[in-house]
C-alpha cells in the first residue's frame, strides 16, 4: 500500500525514496500541498512529471484515489495528465494507461498507453478552487474502473467510466505529467493506494460504508 499527503508547513518537498522526478525545476509547496514546476529542458511535450518508484501488483485489484484542487484553469502550460503509469520508470505522459487529462475547464478520460488515447471530455466545467478526488482501481482481470467526485461529495460521481478489460499489465505505477514549462494547474493533496485515504470525510449529502448509504 501507499498513503502519501502532499500537505505540510509549507516548506516540504517530495520524497525522492518514494518518487521518481523527471525534468521537476523545483515544488511550490503550501499548506494543503504541492505543485509541481517543470523545467525548461527537455522542451518536448508531456516530457516531465513524477511517478511513484514502486509498482503495483494488477492480480490484487488495487484502487487508486488522488486529490486535487484546481488553481488555474487558463495556463496552457500546466496542464496535467494523471493515473496508472505502465513500468517504464519516467513519467512521459505516453505511459499513461488508465487516468485522467485536467486541462483548462475540462477533464478528458485517457486509455491504454497513449497521450493521444482520447475519449469524450466529461467535465467542461472545471473552475479554479474546486476540488477533486479521482479514485481508479484495476480489475484483476484486466481493465479498470473510474469514479471522479467534486468537492468532497464522495458518494455520488460526477464521472463514472469502465475501461473494460483492456489492458494486462502486471503491475502499474500512480503518475503525473505537465504539457510544459511552468507551475502545474493543479495543487496535489494525497495519494493513496491499496487502501482508502488516512483522512476520513463524511460528504455533505451522506456517509457510505459500502455497505449503507444514508442521508443524516
Amino acid at each position: 500500500t501507499l498513503n502519501y499527503n502532499f500537505a505540510g508547513n509549507g516548506s516540504q518537498t517530495l520524497d525522492t525514496g518514494i518518487w521518481t522526478l523527471l525534468n521537476i525545476s523545483s515544488q511550490t509547496a503550501s499548506t494543503s500541498g504541492i505543485r509541481i514546476v517543470r523545467g525548461t529542458s527537455p522542451t518536448t511535450i508531456w516530457y516531465g512529471g513524477i511517478r511513484t518508484i514502486k509498482e503495483f501488483p494488477r492480480s490484487e485489484s488495487p484502487v487508486l484515489i488522488f486529490d486535487w484542487t484546481q488553481e488555474s484553469i487558463t495556463d496552457s502550460n500546466g496542464r496535467m495528465m494523471l493515473g496508472w503509469w505502465t513500468g517504464a520508470t519516467n513519467a512521459h505522459a505516453n505511459r499513461l494507461y488508465y487516468g485522467i487529462y485536467v486541462y483548462l475547464e475540462n477533464i478528458q478520460i485517457r486509455t491504454l498507453n497513449s497521450h493521444a488515447g482520447e475519449l469524450p471530455v466529461s467535465i467542461t466545467n472545471n473552475t479554479v478552487g474546486t476540488t477533486w478526488r479521482a479514485k481508479i482501481r484495476l480489475k484483476a482481470g484486466g481493465g479498470a474502473m473510474l469514479e471522479l467526485f467534486r468537492n468532497g461529495d464522495f458518494i455520488t460521481p460526477a464521472v463514472t467510466y469502465d475501461w473494460g478489460t483492456g489492458g494486462t499489465e502486471a503491475n502499474l505505477a500512480f503518475g503525473a505529467s505537465q504539457y510544459l514549462t511552468g507551475t502545474s494547474n493543479l495543487t496535489l493533496q494525497q495519494v493513496t493506494i491499496g487502501s482508502q485515504p488516512a483522512t476520513t470525510t463524511i460528504s455533505g449529502n451522506g456517509i457510505s460504508t459500502g455497505q449503507i448509504e444514508s442521508t443524516n
